[in-house]
């Protein structure tokens, strides 16, 4: 065929091997159609995913072009998943290395239910990065191959210090996809938080539990990033947020990754799944089919599964969520069953965290309980907003969902200005001399000195 016939056109130019053939075919498979005027165009778009194989072939054969000088950017696995196996790299690379040593398998890293996350050394570039691939059990359903592909553009669309970057996006030899991006040390907020609460001891004003929150505040404002971008995350929870070990504080698994207001199908729901961490736990696990999310971090309107209704507030949802696990050591919504604990999400059935933990600070409690509002009108209008409350918390500034009261804004004004502070004891310490009275005003109270009458 067609097809077939131009696949040998690319061997026989060694533009590529037999071996990318079969990786690249499979990438223009999930492409969109679109055929540009000129054959490099459409050359680069093939390249890029975005052009059918077919049309650029009869573009080829009208206008007698060779390809040989256009590079190939995909990096492409050449073999099992295995310590010491090997990646392919860049076709054209000016490297040193050969095309069938670019990535060489160091160790697995994480495991799930869809997907694993292996560690790898690039040997073109001597650095360390992560490639994550779909188990080969699932590599053969299209659809999640589909889905996987779209988590790897998304990604790397979100150029931010928050958001993990992706390397490039390949296709092993049997047809598993994957994508090389950065490889973080550290361990995710979801650990920070066992480990946190397995001491024997918590103290929520510790300056390692602060420490946490503004790694949140950080979460907030990558979020804010993606929804300025026009993404929604869908999955946020304690365990995709990763704290690196030189204070990197990064958002991952944009498996779920929507772009707002585009109308979602039903194949594409019953495709997305955090790919790691995994977890036994029903109330941890990312769910497919119709509902998709973390049972226990996911908003209402996410466990009913109005997918195309979802707004930035349904994020801000599960920061909220994200937040009462911080300050409670649990999610708020949980059960018995999956059932159970999507319905308290529905319904909206949670303890405040103050009835958890006493200790819990009252303006966390009230940005915690603002961000979990049932109604998404009623919510933070935007991750921005809930930051910039979390960064007030933390400069003992007044936030603004929780009305302080007088007792707390004397505190914090006579811990600010000492010097009206020193003057006004000096004046309440005036002595009214021959058994003479003296009353002074102090925080709206009176008090009359000795001798008063």
């Amino acid at each position: 065929g067609e097809t077939d016939s131009f696949g040998n056109y690319l061997v026989a130019n060694e533009t590529v091997n037999h071996r990318s053939l079969s990786a690249l075919l499979t990438i223009v498979e999930h492409s969109i159609s679109r055929a540009p005027e000129t054959i490099h165009q459409a050359a680069t778009a093939w390249l890029r995913g975005e052009i059918e194989l077919t049309s650029l072939a009869s573009l080829s054969a009208n206008n007698n072009v060779s390809l040989e000088t256009i590079p190939v950017t995909f990096p492409l696995i050449s073999g099992s998943v295995t310590p010491g196996d090997t990646f392919v790299g860049s076709e054209n690379s000016n490297s040193n290395h050969s095309e069938h040593d670019r990535f060489q398998i160091v160790s697995e890293h994480r495991q799930g239910g869809l997907g694993e996350v292996l560690v790898a050394h690039d040997t073109q570039l001597n650095r360390q990065v992560a490639l994550k691939r779909i188990k080969e059990k699932f590599a053969s359903k299209s659809q999640m191959c589909n889905r996987f592909i779209v988590e790897a553009e998304l990604t790397g669309r979100l150029e931010h210090p928050g958001i993990v970057p992706v390397y490039g996006l390949g296709q092993s030899e049997n047809g598993v996809p994957f994508y090389a991006m950065k490889f973080v040390q550290g361990q995710s907020l979801g650990d920070a938080l066992k480990s946190f609460y397995g001491a024997p001891t918590q103290d929520l004003n510790s300056i390692e539990f602060r420490k946490l929150l503004r790694r949140f505040a950080t979460v907030c404002y990558t979020i804010h990033f993606s929804h300025s971008r026009g993404i929604l995350h869908r999955d946020i929870k304690p365990d995709n947020i990763m704290l690196g070990d030189f204070d990197e504080t990064l958002v991952v698994d944009w498996g779920l990754a929507k772009v707002i207001g585009k109308k979602e199908t039903g194949s594409t729901r019953k495709l997305s799944s955090s790919l790691y961490p995994a977890s036994k736990n029903p109330n941890d696990n990312t769910q497919l089919g119709q509902v998709i999310g973390s049972p226990g971090y996911m908003s209402g309107e996410q466990a009913l599964g109005w997918h195309d209704s979802l707004t930035p507030q349904s994020d801000v949802f599960s920061l909220g969520a994200t937040l009462y696990s911080m300050l409670a050591g649990q999610p708020p919504f949980r059960g018995d069953t999956l059932d159970d604990s999507l319905q308290n999400t529905i319904a909206g059935t949670l303890t405040p965290p103050r009835q958890l933990n006493a200790q819990v600070p009252k303006p966390l409690e009230a940005i915690c309980l603002k961000a979990l509002k049932n109604t998404k009108s009623k919510r933070y209008p935007s991750a921005l907003a809930m930051a910039e409350d979390i960064e007030s918390y933390l400069a003992d500034e007044p936030v603004s969902v929780w009305e302080e009261p007088i007792s707390v804004r004397v505190r914090r004004w006579t811990r600010y200005d000492k010097t009206a502070v020193s003057a006004g004891l000096s004046a309440v310490g005036v002595v009214a001399g021959g058994g003479g009275g003296a009353c002074v005003g102090w925080g709206g109270a009176w008090a009359r000195g000795c001798g008063g009458g």
